[in-house]
């Protein structure tokens, strides 16, 4: 993949710093161009998704090694939220917390049926913030 860092028109779900330049760095106050302003990055921890809300979008943020990765926060299995999930760090999986149905963290791809596979969003970080872009 390559570095998104110096192409600020590309968007991608995994994260990749912003340097400054681009959609949300330059940015209007007011304007967001579609992304959503999330948790600060140093708030997301390897074990423990973080969910939040931006204009009626449900967003999970999850810390997959040293980089994010966001995903519509609905189970795709019966659409039950996930933010209570376990993550298994070594293993590179959330699991859902209603039914057990486990997550590839950096595809979103289901592990325990077919055809499930949950909906990731492009991510980036600007100055410490992680902005999301629900489609």
């Amino acid at each position: 993949m390559a570095d998104l860092t110096d192409n600020p028109d590309v968007e991608a779900t995994a994260n990749r710093v912003d340097r400054g330049i681009g959609d949300v760095a330059s940015l209007e106050p007011g304007d967001t161009n579609g992304w959503h302003s999330g948790p600060k990055a140093d708030q997301v921890m390897a074990e423990k998704p973080v969910a939040f809300e931006g204009r009626g979008a449900k967003i999970l943020v999850l810390r997959v090694r040293d980089e994010f990765r966001a995903f519509r926060n609905s189970c795709a299995h019966v659409g039950l939220p996930l933010e209570r999930g376990m993550c298994d760090v070594e293993a590179g999986t959330i699991t859902c917390p209603w039914h057990g149905f486990r997550f590839d963290s950096d595809t979103g791809e289901c592990l325990s049926g077919p055809q499930c596979q949950l909906e990731p969003f492009p991510l980036r970080v600007t100055a410490g913030v992680i902005w999301v872009k629900p489609s």
